[in-house]
């Protein structure tokens, strides 16, 4: 009877135990969540992390994790390094995710969920995105230095079509320096870039591609003449769907 009793005891002590410390986790995973509110210090955010690592594979309630969060936002940006760093080191989102910031549960190259891809594209509605611009520049250096930015992530996650954008200049040309063959040999969704960018973005975007692809490539006219699976060029595709304005 007396080992019974102490079985009950310790297995309900330790169902409130666990239970407190979910509560505490999931607690702290709010909190990530919302850095951009709070902005602590790095040394702060550190020590929150190493008491409560669990709380770095919370989900909120779109199912996003803290690193997805802070990219978002330019006031959390610059803790996007340290939260891959410590997102590795705790295993967040599986063998392959890198700390978080390949979380593809919902699919490959899906903006809504991959932070190497917001971090390329974010603010490029963002009326302060000239000034968000150099913060996520910053970031995408750091995750460089430490081999957490690789270059086949360029094409792997068509970083260069996310990046070319009026609003995000100075991280299309970091990205281009780094892989400026891409600008020819990279597609997306089937298409060659600038044949991307003419299907899926507006004049500007794509006034903003070729202006960088003649700079590049001068000998082929900043890939007008590259042509589709369909045997149209850059520039009849771009006529047909420019020439109005």
């Amino acid at each position: 009877m007396k080992g019974s009793l102490d079985t009950n005891f310790y297995n309900g002590l330790k169902t409130i135990v666990n239970n407190a410390m979910k509560q505490v986790s999931d607690h702290t995973g709010e909190h990530l969540c919302n850095l951009h509110e709070h902005q602590p210090d790095e040394d702060t955010l550190q020590k929150i992390i190493d008491n409560v690592p669990t709380s770095l594979s919370h989900e909120d309630e779109y199912g996003f994790l803290p690193i997805y969060s802070a990219v978002q936002y330019k006031e959390s940006i610059q803790y996007v390094p340290l939260l891959a760093k410590e997102g590795v080191k705790h295993n967040v989102g599986g063998d392959d995710a890198r700390g978080g910031l390949l979380d593809n549960e919902y699919g490959d190259h899906n903006v809504f969920n991959n932070v190497l891809v917001s971090l390329a594209c974010r603010a490029s509605m963002d009326e302060s995105s000239e000034t968000a611009d150099p913060l996520y520049l910053d970031v995408m250096k750091k995750l460089r230095e430490s081999k957490l930015l690789l270059r086949e992530d360029i094409k792997d996650d068509d970083l260069l079509f996310f990046a070319s954008n009026a609003k995000t200049p100075m991280r299309f040309e970091y990205l281009i320096d780094w892989c400026p063959e891409g600008l020819k040999t990279h597609q997306y969704r089937g298409l060659p870039l600038i044949h991307a960018r003419i299907k899926y973005g507006s004049i500007e975007e794509f006034s903003m591609f070729f202006k960088t692809a003649l700079r590049y490539h001068q000998n082929d006219l900043g890939l007008l003449f590259q042509k589709d699976r369909e045997g149209q060029t850059a520039c009849e595709r771009a006529f047909k769907k420019f020439w109005k304005k």
